[in-house]
């Protein structure tokens, strides 16, 4: 329980060094600090506020991640919950079968979509080609990959 109170510990330094950053990156979108470049002043607005967001919503989640582990730090039983629920190898299992059938399932969807959406727009035709092929890619070296290491 030691080497995973030490982990808890190394987790929480990485978490708040990780929401000072993201609050930072808020900080210089609200102010309008850092802008994209090229495009007009709605775009600027628009992609300001999407990283603004995107930058709270995994602040958030650093946070919330760092309230779990001070109370399992604090608290023993709590801890031994939170290893339990880390450790337990059916919900491993479950999201390792999540993610293979969630990344299938978006493989084989986003090609007819790609298809459909060609017709009216070669640049997300050519983006969602891409994506496809990209995650095709990934998943063929994962497979490689794991096929020899394990």
């Amino acid at each position: 329980m030691e080497n995973y109170r030490e982990k808890l510990k190394i987790q929480n330094i990485l978490y708040g060094i990780g929401a000072l950053a993201l609050l930072a990156i808020q900080i210089l979108a609200f102010t309008g600090i850092v802008t994209p470049l090229g495009m007009d002043e709605r775009w600027h607005s628009f992609y300001n506020g999407f990283i603004a967001g995107a930058a709270f919503g995994v602040m958030a989640l650093f946070i919330v991640g760092l309230i779990m582990n001070l109370r399992a730090l604090r608290n023993e039983k709590a801890m031994k919950t939170q290893y339990i629920k880390e450790t337990d190898e059916r919900s491993r299992q479950i999201a390792v079968l999540g993610k293979s059938a969630g990344a299938t399932i978006f493989l084989l969807l986003l090609l007819p979509t790609a298809i459909i959406l060609g017709y009216f727009n070669v640049t997300v035709f050519i983006t969602c080609i891409s994506c496809v092929l990209a995650l095709a890619l990934s998943m063929a070296g994962a497979k490689l990959y794991f096929s020899r290491k394990l």
